[in-house]
């Protein structure tokens, strides 16, 4: 009986996980279809948007209800509560991420259905499309429960700033130049805002794909080494000394590129403690005398 309770509770846990995966789906070909509309003004695809944000409203709803249900009747612990509590977290982010696709929909929808016949004065497709990549990240990292893509999203978002920058430099010159195009121009910003709250939402529900991607995997010499993925912002560019280089080699050799690349060495040295040491490099094959214990 404690089997097929188990075995009944892994597979609600794993309908949360698909159906929440399927919504972020919705949400990227929602993105997509607005940039179409906005580029193209190829205004047939602004209904299916309309379709799918009530589909993503439909899924956000039913995936809460399900959590509260697994909270109540199952009172999960441990790694998996933490994936409830993180889908949880995002859930929100990722319906407020529709909401600011239909948003870019009607407003690009406006523009063509204007009176005044609109011409495209900005390119957005470079923006959006790095906007649709940071999402569309975000879910990879999230579905493979891969923390160093989690954690590598976060800082994709600099270019994504510097872009809508440069689209709000541009259209305020336009503004300037033929005030006629304040009408347009004032709608172009908004939308460009909105791509911007959708690079946002990345960040945001970031730290929950984060949170799953290290806990649901088990206490590894891996896993501890990435506990310590905070000391990358502490960079230095420094030579990691050769006993850590094995040891971040034997385990995952993609966490080794970036550390290696990264690090303060120094610090991250005197972060990894003994028994750390010793359950990255099996039977003692590397000298110990290099280490700075806690």
């Amino acid at each position: 009986m404690a089997q097929h309770t188990n075995t009944r509770f892994d597979a609600e846990l794993e309908d949360i996980r698909s159906r929440f995966l399927r919504m972020g789906g919705l949400v990227e070909a929602m993105i997509e279809d607005s940039m179409l509309i906005l580029a193209d003004g190829n205004l047939t695809v602004a209904e299916r948007v309309f379709e799918r944000e009530k589909e993503v409203n439909r899924l956000e709803m039913d995936i809460d209800h399900s959590i509260a249900q697994i909270l109540a009747l199952q009172q999960p612990t441990a790694v998996d509560l933490r994936l409830v509590i993180s889908v949880s977290k995002m859930l929100t982010d990722m319906e407020r991420s529709g909401d600011e696709a239909e948003k870019i929909a009607k407003m690009a929808r406006r523009l063509y259905e204007s009176p005044n016949r609109y011409e495209p004065i900005v390119d957005m497709t470079h923006f959006a499309v790095g906007v649709q990549k940071m999402l569309n990240r975000s879910l990879d990292a999230f579905a493979r429960k891969d923390a160093i893509l989690a954690a590598d999203v976060v800082r994709s978002d600099k270019k994504i700033d510097k872009q809508w920058k440069s689209i709000l430099r541009e259209v305020s010159s336009y503004m300037i130049e033929d005030p006629r195009t304040t009408t347009a121009c004032i709608d172009l910003i908004f939308i460009a805002r909105a791509w911007s709250e959708l690079a946002i939402m990345p960040r945001i529900w970031q730290n929950g794909s984060f949170i799953w991607c290290r806990v649901k995997t088990p206490a590894t010499p891996a896993s501890r080494t990435l506990n310590l993925w905070r000391v990358v912002k502490r960079s230095q560019q420094r030579p990691p000394p050769r006993w850590l280089t094995r040891a971040i080699d034997i385990f995952n050799p993609s966490v080794a590129r970036v550390l290696k690349a990264n690090c303060n060495w120094d610090y991250l040295s005197k972060r990894i403690s003994s028994n750390q040491y010793r359950s990255v490099i099996p039977n003692q094959q590397c000298s110990i005398s290099n280490i700075q214990y806690e």
